[in-house]
This record gives structure tokens, sequence and C-alpha cells, in this order.
């Protein structure tokens, strides 16, 4: 087997972490996907995590972002997933639960037993609980604005037949708005809410029957294929964590795409509603169409009360390790901008060949991940480089 290995040229430093004190204490962990290790696995970004405790009568959300300290201070390998509970009063009796995005559930261990991964797990004296998800699934059947068009008249005008009976249908329209209606670059009128609420079938089809034409078409068409690629997500037809273009591109980071690029009318919005449209039609969006700046998110579901997730803003560039290292054949590469930036990212041999611009362009300040592909690459180490 070819396995590629990367140097890094960056010096990390280690920041150590209070652990608080007898009167008040943090509670903290991550959530990360399981690779078959308890201190490696990449995190994820945008789980709610809940923190109860009956004997105060406390329960506290928050969800899980990126801190680079905390992955430094605590020998991680990735920034991602991490969420705190600061200065809580100091008791035994807490538990922490993950609300458990969709298409995602808890790894377990047949040796250790359900209490290893246990979810709502005790907090008990050790204030640091990390959870591990593996993968639900990984079908990958979406349906068209077609499909669900005649879901939602079947619902509607009671005639036809529906592959999707009309209170599944309603469900699943729930779910959307649980999921997304309070993500970023959401709430979207008619796709994930209508007057704060829940979408009901008729609402759904008055999206799918907005006018195609003028000088909101494309706005009223990109609306209809992300109303279906967040019913594709809720049924499960497909995963916000699967792969699904030539740039390993993810659909979550579509849909992120596609819902600023309809909240802002941003200049992108056609090449949005492709892509959508692609994904929503089983077809492999090509690469480039789906910005590498929209991080994956893997969208929670659950408690109806949805707490702003923390923006991370890093204070100076840098370029971090790549996950997995060694790999074969792809991985992926991380950095941070403390502000907007050009940005240009290449891969190089040892002989100082350039073998991959994985980026050329204007980047927004924050974190960054980058897929790079080697299957097209001898095995051996090469060097990637930052400028901006």
């Amino acid at each position: 087997m070819k396995k590629f290995e990367f140097f890094v040229l960056f010096v990390s430093v280690l920041l150590i972490l209070s652990t608080g004190t007898a009167a008040a204490w943090d509670i903290y962990g991550q959530v990360r996907i399981y690779n078959g290790s308890c201190n490696t696995g990449i995190g994820m970004n945008g789980v709610q995590v809940a923190l109860h405790n009956p004997n105060l009568n406390l329960h506290d959300t928050t969800w899980t972002y990126t801190d680079v300290a905390f992955m430094q201070s605590h020998n991680l390998t990735s920034p991602l997933g991490i969420y705190y509970f600061h200065n809580t009063p100091y008791d035994l009796n807490y538990s922490v639960e993950v609300i458990l995005p969709l298409g995602v559930v808890c790894a377990t261990d047949p040796v250790q037993g359900p209490w290893w991964n246990a979810n709502p797990r005790p907090v008990g004296d050790n204030p640091y609980r990390c959870f591990l998800m593996i993968l639900a699934g990984s079908e990958f059947t979406p349906h068209t604005i077609g499909f669900w068009k005649h879901q939602a008249t079947v619902a509607v005008t009671g005639q036809g037949n529906a592959q999707v009976p009309a209170a599944q249908l309603q469900t699943y329209l729930n779910l959307v708005f649980d999921i997304f209606n309070g993500q970023q670059y959401f709430p979207i009128a008619g796709v994930s809410s209508v007057s704060g609420a829940p979408l009901v079938p008729l609402d759904m089809l008055n999206t799918f029957n907005l006018p195609n034409g003028g000088p909101t078409g494309m706005n009223h068409k990109a609306k209809k294929q992300l109303l279906a690629l967040v019913l594709n997500i809720a049924a499960q037809y497909c995963y916000a964590w699967q792969s699904i273009s030539v740039d390993n591109r993810v659909v979550s980071q579509a849909i992120s795409f596609g819902a600023h690029m309809i909240t802002t009318n941003g200049s992108s919005l056609a090449t949005a509603h492709n892509a959508m449209d692609y994904i929503n039609n089983g077809i492999t969006v090509p690469t480039g169409w789906i910005p590498g700046t929209y991080g994956p998110i893997y969208y929670g579901q659950g408690e109806e009360s949805v707490v702003a997730p923390v923006v991370y803003v890093p204070e100076t560039e840098m370029l971090l390790g790549n996950y997995p290292n060694p790999f074969n054949p792809g991985t992926i590469i991380s950095y941070q901008l403390p502000q907007n930036a050009q940005v240009s990212l290449k891969v190089f041999d040892l002989s100082g060949r350039l073998v991959a611009t994985l980026v050329d362009g204007w980047n927004v300040a924050g974190w960054h991940l980058v897929n790079f592909d080697g299957s097209n690459l001898a095995s051996g180490l090469y060097l990637y480089s930052l400028t901006s």
C-alpha cells in the first residue's frame, strides 16, 4: 500500500489551559469522528452539546467550534469539535450529552462495553469528556425537486400516489426546521421555515411553484434546489458528511454555499444552484464549484433552542498540520487567517517541483480545511507551502 507523508513548516507552541478552582470549574471536551484511537480523528464543528445537573437544576447548551490552543494543549490531531462550559459551579453530579447530528451515531466497543462512549455520560471528577462518532450510513440516493414537488402535491390535494406519506413528509419538514433553521446563513423563508415555524406541505409546494423568470428567477431556482437538498438530508437519502465533488467537498459545504448565496443574492448564485442541482440528481459536482472556504458543518438536531456557535477568528496566520499523516491517498490540510487575504497553497516534492496548487485566490478570515488527493503521485515525502 502506498503511503504519503508531509512535513509541516511551522513551530507549534503549547498553551496550557487552567482547570478551574474548587468553587467553579470548566467542563470541556471534543466531539470527533472515531478512527480507532481515542486521541485522534477529525473533530466535528456545529454539534450541539448539552450539560445537565439535576441537583443544581442546571441545563445548558453550547456548540462545538475550532480551538487550536485546545488541540495543542491536549495533544489532539484536530482543532475542530471543541466544546466548553465555562465557570460552572463545582459539583460531581454533572452529565454531558451530545445532540447527535443526523446520520451520525456514537461509536461502540464490544470489549470495553457501552459505558466507554456513553451518551449522555457522567462527568464525575474528570471535567474532560470526549465523544467519538461514527457515520451511520453510506447510501447516496438523493431525489430531485420533481420528486419532492410530487410528494407535496399529493399531500395538499389528496390526489395521486405518494412515495412519502403526508405524515412522514411533515416529519421531514419538522426535521429541516430543527436541523437547519438556526444555522449560519439560515433561516430562509420557504426553505427552513415560514414565519418562524416549520413548513407544511402547502408551504413546500408554494416554494416549488415560485416563478423561474424575472430578476428573482435564479434566486427562486436556487431555493427549490436547496429545499430539495435539505429534505434529502432529513430523509437520509444522503448525509451531510458525504463527499460529492471531484475536489472532495461534502454535502454540508454545498448547503452552506447555497444558503449563503441565496440570503445575500451573491455573485455565485448560479454556480450554487448548479452544484445543488447536480447533487439532487446524483451527479458528481465538478472541481471548483463549491468553495473550500465553507467548512464542513455537521448539522445537529433535537433541541428547539438554538445557541449561536462560537466563531473562532485567529490572531495570527498559521499553517497547521494535515490529517491523516501518513495518508493514502487523501489528506486534509488546515490553516488559519487573521483577516481576509489572497492565499496560495502549493504542494512540492523534495526536489522543489510543484506538484499541486490547492488554493489560489481570495480567502476570508478564519479556519480553513483543504482536501488534497495524492493518488496520482509516487510514494514519498512532500512539502506544502502557504503564502498570503
